[in-house]
């Protein structure tokens, strides 16, 4: 059994439930039961029986360190066939995992990568899709990539490009396998769309949206279906000469500027991260046709690589 995380009472894990009944396609109170057998409990009815006894010198739920909630979302992503991302969102938005604002959406990439690792993008061996290497070519110093294919040539996704090509003898196998990052391009805001009825909108450098804004709440999630055509009108943050994956820099104070916005979690675009290492993909402008063409609603999790 999973280590039992303690609560002075059931609101965060009925929030969290609920969160996951959303994106999921599961009831409630299927959501309830994996959330509590994921969180150290044979089920929902001995959660909140424990819970009304909780007392002091149970775990703090903001000490919850990274190797016991990976665990937790490993178990969610595989019971509610969802993306660690949006697990992590539901948790995040329920209060069972947090972390200052600051280092927020940095913990959701580590453990983002971390579920996947054990999910739907497991390390498979040298030269296999997923793999995490160096590329040393003209403006590439021992860059970082994921691998997609390497047959004729390399396919490999970067911050910059989700389809980047290299040659055979540019890619090299690292001696120890390297942690699994997501790249800038799924998650970094490119600019912001303001709408006639103060709504304001935060979209990719693809112009997908992901981020609604709006004064009386935390930032909404979209989904990549909804389209950001209309009458608005847009602010840029950066062009690709200022771009965020040109140095560590850049894309820090492209996170800062999520944070300031109040972006804590990860969009949904994050979810389509191992449709690109198993479908025929070369940019997120394919995210429409992808959708369709594998029958998905949601953030699912069985895009195995």
């Amino acid at each position: 059994m999973a280590m039992r995380v303690y609560f002075k009472n059931t609101n965060k894990p009925k929030i969290a439930a609920k969160h996951l009944a959303k994106m999921s396609d599961c009831s409630l109170s299927a959501c309830q039961k994996s959330l509590a057998k994921s969180l150290g409990y044979t089920g929902w009815d001995e959660l909140h029986s424990v819970s009304l006894s909780c007392s002091a010198k149970h775990t703090i739920l903001d000490a919850l360190a990274d190797e016991v909630v990976t665990p937790i979302v490993v178990q969610l992503t595989k019971e509610l066939n969802l993306a660690p991302a949006d697990v992590l969102f539901a948790l995040s938005r329920a209060g069972i995992v947090s972390c200052p604002a600051e280092r927020s959406i940095y913990r959701h990439l580590s453990l983002t990568c971390k579920a996947y690792r054990e999910t739907t993008i497991p390390f498979r061996g040298k030269r296999q899709a997923g793999e995490v290497g160096e590329i040393n070519a003209p403006g590439f110093n021992s860059t970082r990539v994921i691998l997609r294919s390497a047959s004729d040539g390399v396919s490999a996704l970067t911050h910059k490009h989700p389809s980047a090509m290299f040659g055979l003898s540019e890619y090299k196998s690292p001696n120890r396998q390297l942690s699994l990052f997501v790249p800038a391009r799924f998650y970094v805001a490119y600019g912001k769309a303001d709408l006639k009825n103060g709504t304001k909108i935060l979209f990719s450098r693809d112009r997908i949206p992901m981020w609604e804004l709006n004064s009386d709440r935390r930032p909404h999630r979209i989904k990549p279906s909804k389209s950001l055509w209309g009458e608005h009108q847009i602010e840029y943050f950066w062009d690709d000469n200022t771009a965020p994956w040109r140095d560590e820099q850049r894309l820090a104070e492209e996170v800062a500027r999520l944070t300031e916005y109040g972006v804590r979690e990860l969009p949904w675009l994050v979810n389509l991260l191992p449709l690109f290492l198993k479908a025929d993909l070369e940019s997120l402008y394919d995210v429409s046709d992808a959708l369709s063409s594998f029958g998905l609603q949601g953030g699912r999790s069985d895009w195995k690589v």
